[in-house]
């Protein structure tokens, strides 16, 4: 693939797009050499900067990792590596890696709001709401378990064809016109207990990541409370800062 030097996207964002591709297509093999940086200089006709950001990139993103004297591989189970510096979901995350995921739907029903549930979603305790619980998982090794408390309009329908279609529960969201504008997290380490390590296929006690947030619309009006519950050797977050 030739890159376009006429795109206003950098040639280095290009060649990582490119080898992220290839990466998906099974095109390298793992405990196989990457071509080198010399190689990919002379195959798509970039300096060697251009190379060095485009690899460095898809390091720290967990796709591949070097061996002093030995070269640059490809990870059998790459490390998710969200930035956390705009709003986005966990499947926008996994596009923008090109990583091919998916869902299993372990529960989808409306139960009443516990008091801590009501208190982060703004209602009072007992009101309905939608309780979703999702396996995340990237060729069928689990990555997450993310449990969703909706406060939504009475009205308001979710099926399980719907989101096994849409694939995104904020996508189906905003596709009947609840719009996701804002968001507080928190993020912590914590011990896998007996339920997390089965269903995530890790032992007891074994570190996980939590991810703890509130959603709110456009309007400032809490829609979302999520626990997203990520195997800690699958994830790393990274966040860019300027001064």
């Amino acid at each position: 693939m030739i890159l376009n030097r006429e795109s206003p996207l950098p040639l280095y964002h290009q060649l990582k797009q490119v080898l992220l591709a290839r990466l998906k297509e099974g095109e390298f093999e793992p405990g196989v050499p990457l071509p080198t940086e010399l190689e990919l200089i002379d195959q798509y006709e970039v300096s060697r900067i251009t190379v060095r950001r485009a690899m460095s990139d898809l390091e720290q993103s967990g796709q591949i990792y070097r061996v002093s004297g030995k070269g640059t591989f490809i990870r059998e189970a790459p490390v998710i590596s969200p930035e956390l510096t705009r709003l986005t979901s966990f499947t926008e995350d996994m596009r923008e890696q090109a990583l091919d995921v998916s869902s299993k739907l372990l529960h989808l029903r409306q139960v009443p709001a516990s008091e801590d549930v009501a208190a982060k979603l703004e209602l009072e305790p007992g009101t309905p709401i939608w309780f979703i619980e999702r396996l995340r998982l990237s060729d069928q090794y689990p990555l997450a378990l993310n449990l969703s408390y909706l406060r939504l309009p009475p009205s308001f329908l979710i099926t399980a064809q719907e989101l096994q279609q849409t694939r995104s529960l904020w996508a189906l969201l905003e596709k009947k016109g609840i719009v996701l504008k804002s968001a507080q997290r928190t993020i912590q380490a914590i011990p896998a207990d007996g339920i997390y390590a089965n269903k995530l296929q890790v032992e007891v006690r074994t570190p996980l990541l939590l991810i703890e947030g509130v959603v709110q619309d456009q309007n400032h009006v809490p829609v979302e409370y999520h626990l997203v519950i990520n195997r800690g050797d699958r994830y790393k977050h990274t966040l860019y800062l300027e001064r």
